[in-house]
């Protein structure tokens, strides 16, 4: 193959061409004796593609890398293909499933190595090349998101640091197209508007990244975790005005329960905010659009922005049980705002009484320790000896009331 051929003064190989590579994984994979597609046997076709890694400069050695373990990711969803129309973990077993795992968690590490090309660029072509291969894995309808990752991967770590225009992504725009179009494909429609939206939002055109994405929604984590990605560039490239209206635009998107995906989004809110004061009211009104998804991050933004009596004027028109938070939740209002815990504490304590039972009085005795903490916190305690003193007389009738109040040591 032209790719074993040597450059006489380098010692290493001359631009490689991926199928010459293909033809050598295929050789690697023909040779190992057990061919039942098992995480075993995919370990040993890549122990034998390493072993026959030719000698090359650092860049195309770290390529050879990604291909290698692409081709060897491709091999494990095989039997998921052969039994199925749409790729599930569930389809392919659960060795097979956490191996895919590994295998993409290896190919993040070769990616998140610099890729030296030097000045001369040497493996660009094949850079591209690989690019396409993912690019037909990840639009193939019958492996959905298994390449997803890599690909994107790929354009963020190797692909946008070495490019000197936008024309690759325009490239990139005309093959996806091209794609789509292919008569009797099965590509994956899904899988592909989110690649054109990736391109669009790299040209600079959100008006067209957004309108695509919104044609892309759907209740999966992968489309979640798509949008936060998105979000992440421009955090990292500090781009805050174009962060908000994003954030403004995809919230009403993310109609979802996953706790990591709020609390991502709320972070990337919070970072915003903290640049640029004057949208916090945006903030505000996109979250309440967002309801009842947003519930817990619009709570969470309250408390981290100081937002004391709002927070706790939410709590009190929800009934919420303030048993049912977290202690360490409270500790912020405690020691900033500890006035606005009263009334919180104080109806809680009423309704629990109203219930007539030892349990619901023994939660009141309960609260009523923390509102004596507060009050002396606050230099109240001529107030808190009133209260409870009025609070004794009002329950004298309710026996075991009583007898809680003086377990918790609060009467005598």
């Amino acid at each position: 193959m032209r790719g074993n051929h040597m450059d006489d003064n380098e010692g290493a190989i001359l631009e490689p061409s991926l199928s010459e590579w293909h033809e050598l994984f295929n050789l690697c994979a023909n040779a190992v004796d057990d061919k039942t597609i098992t995480v075993r046997y995919v370990e040993n076709v890549l122990k034998a593609i390493r072993s026959v890694k030719p000698e090359l400069k650092p860049g195309l050695g770290l390529i050879y890398d990604l291909n290698a373990a692409l081709y060897c990711l491709k091999l494990l969803i095989l039997p998921a293909k052969s039994t199925s129309t749409t790729y599930h973990a569930n389809f392919m077993g659960y060795y097979n499933s956490v191996a895919v795992k590994e295998m993409q968690d290896s190919i993040g590490l070769i990616l998140g190595e610099p890729l030296p090309l030097g000045p001369e660029q040497q493996g660009w072509t094949v850079v591209l090349q690989t690019l396409d291969f993912i690019r037909n894995e990840m639009l193939n309808a019958q492996q959905d998101q298994i390449f997803g990752e890599p690909y994107y991967q790929l354009w963020q770590a190797w692909i946008v640091p070495n490019i000197k225009d936008k024309n690759v992504f325009l490239r990139e725009l005309e093959l996806l197209e091209q794609a789509g179009k292919q008569p009797g494909s099965s590509v994956h429609q899904k899988a592909l508007i989110r690649a054109q939206c990736w391109m669009y939002y790299r040209l600079s055109d959100d008006r067209m990244a957004l309108e695509l994405l919104k044609q892309a929604q759907e209740n999966t984590k992968d489309y979640y975790v798509f949008i936060l990605n998105i979000l992440g560039l421009m955090l990292m490239e500090q781009d805050w005005t174009r962060l908000l209206e994003w954030l403004i635009t995809v919230g009403p998107l993310l109609g979802s329960r996953y706790k990591d995906v709020m609390d991502s989004y709320a972070g990337y809110w919070s970072k915003t905010v903290e640049q640029l004061p004057e949208c916090e009211e945006r903030m505000w009104s996109t979250l309440r659009e967002m309801l009842p998804y947003s519930e817990r991050i619009y709570e969470q933004l309250m408390i981290e922005l100081g937002q004391w009596r709002q927070w706790m004027d939410l709590q009190l028109s929800n009934n919420v049980d303030p048993l049912a938070i977290r202690a360490t939740d409270l500790k912020p209002l405690e020691k900033n705002a500890p006035e606005v815990l009263l009334p919180f504490y104080h109806q809680a304590v009423e309704r629990y009484v109203l219930e007539k039972n030892r349990g619901s009085y023994k939660k009141a005795v309960r609260l009523l320790k923390r509102l004596s903490k507060l009050y002396t916190k606050m230099k109240l305690t001529a107030r808190w000896e009133q209260f409870i003193d009025s609070f004794t007389d009002k329950h004298s009738r309710l026996r075991a009331l009583q007898e809680e109040l003086r377990k918790g040591k609060l009467i005598p």
